[in-house]
């Protein structure tokens, strides 16, 4: 038999629940799956090559980046993400280290175990 009552887990970056006041009760001989929501546990591969241009003023994790994961909902959300937006007064000429790129994609999607494969540093201009 296996009780559990109240359990909670909170996620340190984002301080959001990843378990909010769970309680349930497994009786002596069953069995019992736990399945969790998309994204837990899903591991994301991420290549970017050094050195790359971009001359559009938003630029997407997909505009830098190859991104595979067998989540293809997941994938696309990622694609998307945002990794930066120039401003009127920045520079034209950015360098975005590949690691912050996973830095904020882990910080998005917690549950998500990223993979480099590619290079250290995207230049973006």
């Amino acid at each position: 038999m296996l009780e559990v009552s109240n359990l909670n887990k909170i996620n340190p970056d984002s301080n959001s629940y990843l378990l909010d006041n769970i309680t349930f009760y497994i009786p002596k001989g069953h069995i019992c799956g736990v399945i969790g929501e998309n994204g837990a546990g899903k591991i994301l591969y991420i290549r970017a090559d050094q050195n790359t241009e971009v001359k559009e003023p938003c630029v997407s994790v997909g505009d830098i980046a190859s991104v595979f994961c067998a989540d293809e909902h997941i994938m696309a959300k990622v694609k998307a993400l945002t990794v930066f937006r120039f401003h009127k007064e920045a520079p034209k000429r950015q360098v975005i280290s590949i690691l912050k790129v996973i830095e904020l994609i882990t910080k998005e999607y917690p549950g998500i175990q990223v993979e480099n494969l590619g290079e250290t540093a995207v230049c973006c201009r």
